[in-house]
């Protein structure tokens, strides 16, 4: 064997040694701190911890953070669920508003204020997570939180406590419900993170109650009163005011919120001995500010009878009950439901 060809074994050799070696040196780091002292490292009484271990440092800080759940009395889904409520909180809310807290909340593991140590990767390829929440800094993170909720409730409470039209108010004010639902949890939390917080949230109790107050009195002016101008088809109210009754509204004599106007335009005329009706129907259901809500109408062909128009009205009128009470419930429905 040649002297070259010997000194280029032994330089091969070298190099795939010393590339097995950085290998080594990349996955098999020195252990940090926290796994083999984690309490020096992140003392429980300042800290709060969970550990995961995984295949990739995705899985190992998902069940790290699963861990932090456990803690809060909640499961894996549960802290999704408030996270994504949140985020739907926020997009509610005014851009200011949004803008401000959206900037610091890109994950569920923002949302809590917890933090990941430094991941720890194993020679049996073992990756291994450490999540934590400082227990000091938990209460400034939470009053981020429960903020953004308080905001979105005054504003949902300010525009839509006194609406003139509470049909329409309901899904915000349930919206502020869960708001108000939301920011009790969070507090709930921040207390557990940080028994010592306990009076600094105390008031936040008090807002979930408000909330359901305003939801109580909103539903209580959902009445609605009902009106025709030609007392000759007053039948016609009956199927009318039940659909409205149906979709949840108390119908009273006057003064309701929302108005079920009535009118028929019979176009009364004579001819060759017989008394002609051929009468037009038009319903409406407008909240209090006098916007349509719902809308029916029909025009009917013309009727005859040789003793009088309400004779001829009578042919006609049991035709036009059925069609009020076949279909202008659906389009009360439909109109409504695209409130809700």
């Amino acid at each position: 064997m040649s002297y070259h060809t010997s000194r280029g074994m032994k330089l091969g050799v070298r190099f795939v040694f010393l590339f097995v070696f950085c290998i080594h040196i990349v996955f098999a780091q020195e252990a940090p701190r926290w796994v083999t002292r984690q309490a020096v490292a992140y003392p429980p009484d300042q800290y709060l911890t969970g550990t995961g271990e995984g295949r990739s440092e995705e899985e190992a800080r998902t069940r790290a953070l699963a861990q932090i759940s456990r803690f809060f009395q909640t499961t894996v889904d549960d802290t999704q669920a408030l996270f994504y409520s949140y985020r739907q909180t926020l997009s509610g809310s005014d851009e200011r508003t949004a803008a401000s807290q959206q900037s610091v909340v890109t994950s569920e593991a923002d949302f809590f204020g917890v933090r990941f140590a430094e991941t720890y990767f194993e020679k049996s390829s073992v990756v291994r997570a450490l999540a934590y929440i400082n227990r000091s800094e938990a209460l400034e993170v939470y009053d981020l939180r429960t903020a953004a909720c308080l905001t979105r409730i005054n504003e949902i409470l300010k525009r839509y406590e006194s609406s003139p039209h509470p049909m329409a108010a309901i899904p915000r004010l349930q919206e502020a419900r869960e708001s108000a639902a939301l920011a009790e949890k969070l507090a709930g939390i921040a207390v557990l993170i940080n028994p010592g917080a306990s009076d600094h949230y105390r008031g936040i109790t008090a807002v979930l109650p408000r909330v359901d107050s305003a939801i109580d009195a909103n539903k209580a002016r959902l009445t609605a009163s009902v009106s025709i101008n030609d007392e000759r088809f007053r039948s016609l109210t009956h199927g009318a005011a039940e659909a409205v009754k149906n979709e949840g509204f108390a119908v009273i004599g006057n003064g309701g919120v929302y108005t079920l106007e009535i009118t028929v335009i019979p176009n009364e005329s004579k001819a060759s001995n017989n008394f002609i009706v051929q009468p037009e129907v038009a319903i409406v259901f407008k909240a209090q500010d006098g916007s349509p809500v719902a809308s029916w109408r029909k025009a009917y062909a013309a009727v005859r009878h040789p003793h009088s128009a309400d004779d001829a009205i009578g042919r006609v009128l049991r035709t036009i009950e059925q069609n009020v009470n076949a279909e202008f419930p659906l389009e009360l429905h439909k109109a409504i439901g695209g409130l809700r």
